[in-house]
């Protein structure tokens, strides 16, 4: 679209290509950081793109929540959560830094439980506390094909990590795992650790600047990880 572009001719042009345009023949989109409504952009990916591109594996959203501060997050991540349950054969999903937090998590919850062919899944960076982490958990359990989660820089703590850990439990192609900045600690460590057998594929675990403690550590080095 030109620069300096009202914003009726914008949104006139996202919905001309995501609902008109774009019709059974996308496999990847990418709209990170889109700055143009995040909530019609997500309307028009929900009645068109989505429903009408059933072979779209590849969906990057990242930072679209940022785009308008005055959104409601929760009404913004049940039109995420409607627009993504229209497909179903994503195998990476990448919405960090959207701001959906523990409501929006939950609301999402449901959506990816569809996706069996889920292989990487990105969430930093969005506000998701204990509760989102057990909603995720839940969900996990019928993703057996994920290899990478990435969910750096949320607040986990030590209960959302034990249920994350848990809801990881079948996730046997798991090879990356990203928690820095999640605040862990060294229970929510220790609970992962107890659980390195169900991850034969494990090689990458990021628990960087968790406050992680000496038993946390020890706990790691008995599984025979390596950890960044």
């Amino acid at each position: 679209l030109p620069r300096g572009s009202c914003p009726s001719s914008v949104e006139a042009g996202w919905r001309r290509l995501l609902v008109r345009e774009l019709h059974g023949e996308v496999v990847s989109l990418k709209l990170a950081y889109c700055r143009v409504v995040p909530d019609r952009v997500l309307e028009y990916l929900a009645s068109g793109l989505l429903l009408r591109n059933p072979t779209l594996s590849h969906l990057d959203i990242e930072g679209m929540g940022m785009s308008n501060p005055g959104t409601q997050m929760r009404t913004w991540s049940q039109r995420l959560a409607s627009a993504l349950e229209a497909c179903r054969n994503l195998s990476v999903l990448n919405i960090g830094q959207c701001r959906i937090g523990d409501g929006g998590m939950t609301s999402l919850a449901g959506a990816l439980r569809l996706y069996s062919s889920l292989s990487e899944l990105h969430l930093h960076s969005n506000q998701i506390y204990a509760s989102g982490a057990t909603a995720l958990a839940d969900a996990l359990v019928v993703c057996p094909a994920i290899t990478h989660l990435c969910l750096h820089r949320n607040h986990l703590g030590a209960d959302g990590t034990v249920a994350l850990s848990q809801g990881l439990h079948r996730c046997s192609a798991l090879s990356s795992l990203d928690l820095a900045f999640c605040n862990i600690g060294d229970e929510g460590l220790c609970s992962l650790a107890q659980r390195l057998w169900h991850w034969p594929a494990m090689r990458h675990l990021n628990i960087s600047s968790n406050r992680i403690g000496r038993h946390g550590v020890a706990a790691v080095q008995g599984g025979a990880i390596s950890c960044n």
